[in-house]
């Protein structure tokens, strides 16, 4: 027998429980991006 595959639209949409979370984890990691960048300009 096969597996089950299922597909989502992110890799947070994965790790989430609830879209909620979900949208808060998407979040964080775009902060988490434009901090990065800011540290890394001003170098």
């Amino acid at each position: 027998m096969g597996k089950a595959v299922q597909s989502f639209e992110s890799v947070w949409d994965a790790l989430a429980d609830t879209p909620e979370q979900a949208a808060h984890l998407r979040a964080r990691s775009g902060l988490m991006q434009q901090i990065t960048e800011i540290i890394e300009v001003n170098e």
